[in-house]
């Protein structure tokens, strides 16, 4: 059984201090030049990518990890939170 190992990836960026930011995490492992995204558990997600020379594995997998996010919530961000500046009521 391959190493799994864990990658987090920044889904929104902090807007302190009401709004710390989001995070994702995800999982992977690598065997025989394969980079395959996976479950906590190791079930195989999606098909493997081919690392190249040069590649760095947890790079690569935390970048097919927000591409899957995106694709998750459907590129929307209609349910975002609506951040106003404070009026200056005078």
């Amino acid at each position: 059984m391959p190493e799994i190992k864990s990658v987090w990836v920044q889904t929104a960026a902090p807007r302190l201090p009401e709004f710390p930011g989001a995070v994702e995490q995800g999982f992977y492992f690598v065997t025989d030049g394969l980079l395959t995204m996976c479950t906590e558990n190791g079930k195989p997600i999606g098909k493997p990518y081919r690392l190249q020379e040069g590649d760095k594995p947890h790079r690569i997998a935390g970048r097919l990890r927000l591409q899957a996010w995106q694709q998750e919530r459907g590129n929307s961000d209609f349910n975002r939170p609506l951040r106003y500046r404070p009026l200056g009521i005078v």
